[in-house]
């Protein structure tokens, strides 16, 4: 039986590794939940691990706790996409309302993929940019409108939005393949070559 995968979300600072006590608490909380941490970063911390993603200090340091909050929806909405948890404790009401917008956001993004594979491209494209509105960092509901714009057969507006995709997330090779797929001549070229760059398989198909 998989346990219960659990994101806590929140400003505390956390030093890696952890001391002794607290290594021990997260053990015995691993034992029955599969945990994730997004907290901030302790001076002379080592970088977040599987367990924790801690945000770094932000410098000037007055402005620290500014630059995380402006961040967390972002960074919570990654976390939700990539970790699907099935529960999210928050710290403060704003930690909330950031989850809040990356549950919202994921789940319309989840909808438009939905749609997508059912070949429902408009469907695809309206709940894509639902998930804008809660999560206008996304660069994956970019790729959802592009994909289904080019299944359409609009390669216009399939470019405009991979486009849209690699400004997002410049290091995203599937999107940079994608904007290949869509582009002709010299900037099908160049993105081919970003995404072969990029690609950790080597390849940008």
């Amino acid at each position: 039986m998989s346990r219960p995968r659990v994101l806590f979300v929140g400003r505390t600072r956390y030093r890696l590794p952890l001391s002794p006590s607290l290594a021990q608490k997260f053990e015995a909380l691993g034992r029955e939940l599969d945990v994730r941490v997004l907290a901030s970063a302790a001076p002379g911390s080592a970088p977040g691990d599987r367990t924790f993603a801690l945000v770094p200090q932000f410098r000037p340091r007055r402005l620290d706790g500014l630059a995380f909050w402006f961040a967390l929806p972002w960074r919570t909405a990654r976390l939700v996409r990539d970790f699907r948890p099935d529960a999210v404790v928050c710290q403060t009401a704003y930690d909330a309302a950031a989850a809040l917008l990356a549950l919202a956001g994921s789940s319309r993004l989840a909808a438009a993929s939905a749609a997508e594979a059912a070949g429902r491209f408009d469907a695809a494209v309206a709940e894509a940019r639902g998930a804008l509105r809660y999560a206008p960092w996304s660069a994956d509901a970019w790729r959802v409108i592009g994909e289904s714009r080019l299944a359409q057969g609009d390669r216009a507006g399939a470019r405009d939005a991979f486009q849209s995709a690699v400004r997002l997330d410049p290091n995203g090779w599937q999107a940079w393949a994608e904007l290949a797929e869509a582009s002709t001549g010299e900037p099908r070229r160049a993105a081919e070559a970003e995404a072969a760059r990029l690609n950790p398989l080597g390849s940008g198909g």
